[in-house]
């Protein structure tokens, strides 16, 4: 192993990495596909290949064109794709997108995902507020219903959201 770029970390570390395509729907999510990612300079030295125990026809190959490889290997063409901010500063990557299907614009390196737990009753707060302090002109948020969790925790959120 070496120090590379870590998204679960956010910062190098001595780690490996893999890059994870899973398909998503209103109720759950599924992992497709998970591929190590080798950094070019672990696979051009023979010694450190022998030492990680590299099989010799693992090739370096780009974090975006694993990503691609597997929603094309797996004939996807989904409708929206949902990438981590690293990938949606790649315009080989999402220009290769259309090939796959999606029409759906990438973040880009500023983008961020905040959760907001809120009981119906109060969305319409919510939304109002999000309007209000978000710095675009149309802000992107979607609402998933919960259909069970922690009973405990919901009541919390019941509790903390009536209490504003």
């Amino acid at each position: 192993m070496a120090p590379q770029y870590c998204g679960a970390l956010g910062k190098r570390a001595n780690c490996k990495v893999a890059v994870s395509v899973h398909a998503a729907a209103d109720a759950a999510s599924c992992l497709l596909q998970r591929r190590l990612f080798l950094p070019q300079e672990w696979t051009s030295v023979t010694a450190r290949r022998a030492l990680a125990r590299i099989l010799a026809d693992a090739m370096h190959r780009e974090k975006w064109r694993l990503a691609l490889d597997t929603l094309v290997g797996w004939g996807m063409r989904p409708p929206v794709v949902v990438a981590d901010a690293v990938y949606g500063t790649n315009t080989h990557l999402r220009t290769a997108c259309p090939s796959v299907g999606s029409p759906t614009p990438w973040p880009s390196a500023r983008t961020w995902r905040i959760s907001y737990m809120t009981t119906a009753d109060r969305l319409p707060v919510l939304e109002a507020w999000l309007h209000e302090k978000h710095p675009y002109d149309v802000p992107q948020w979607i609402t998933l219903p919960v259909t069970g969790g922690s009973e405990a925790y919901l009541s919390w959120v019941v509790e903390e959201t009536h209490s504003q």
